[in-house]
């Protein structure tokens, strides 16, 4: 699972640590004179060098948004969920990763105040442990709120108040695509001689052609 998660930003990495060595390259003393960078030596490179360095960088400060997508999509959730969280971890109005450890010890570190638990506001750029368990939790959480139990009751309609109200109560059911997807469709039962049908009844068998024989049946609502 963790090398699903990590093969598809490897070559992002890969590439993000050869523009990091090639600006090191450029801007190391001592590669090509004796006290100077290639950068010094030929002032006209510095702002390639700068782009490089740029680039270079991104990967690694925007790292959580790359996991955060991959993680959440492997464990199950929304990939753009997760990717939102790892924005949020990196985002400009928490103190920089990367200062972190000097906001601390020069106590310029604010702080949220959450019903009395003092939270640091750090950002997580470079990280990676707390984006995975992140996307984990949220992608559980997701797929608690999407779970739907067989024969629970998604919708329910006062009957009284649209009839009042004029509409009909007859309830169209539209199938498509008939001849190569429906083997059998029939009312259980015998349930269509009747004029209404009550909460549980099964009413509707339909069989795929194309798929197992088993049958699906349409329960009364």
């Amino acid at each position: 699972m963790v090398s699903d998660i990590f093969s598809p930003i490897i070559p992002v990495l890969v590439g993000a640590g050869m523009l990091m060595a090639l600006n090191n390259v450029l801007t190391a003393p001592k590669i090509f004179h004796p006290e100077m960078s290639f950068v010094e030596l030929n002032p006209a490179w510095a702002g390639f060098a700068e782009i490089v360095n740029m680039l270079s960088a991104a990967a690694f400060a925007f790292l959580p948004i790359l996991v955060g997508y991959s993680a959440t999509n492997v464990f199950g959730g929304n990939p753009y969920l997760g990717m939102t969280m790892g924005a949020a971890m990196v985002s400009p109005a928490l103190v920089n990763g990367y200062q972190v450890a000097t906001s601390l010890q020069d106590g310029s570190m604010t702080y949220w105040d959450v019903f009395g638990l003092q939270v640091a506001q750090s950002g997580y750029q470079g990280t990676v442990l707390p984006i995975l368990f992140v996307a984990f939790l949220l992608a559980k959480i997701e797929k608690f709120f999407h779970k739907v139990l067989r024969g629970e009751t998604l919708v329910e309609f006062d009957m009284e108040q649209i009839a009042s109200a004029g509409y009909p109560l007859t309830t169209p059911l539209v199938i498509t695509n008939a001849k190569k997807t429906v083997e059998g469709c029939g009312f259980a039962g015998g349930v269509a001689s009747q004029s209404a049908v009550d909460a549980g009844d099964e009413f509707l068998n339909v069989k795929a052609r194309e798929h197992t024989p088993a049958t699906e049946s349409t329960v009364a609502r």
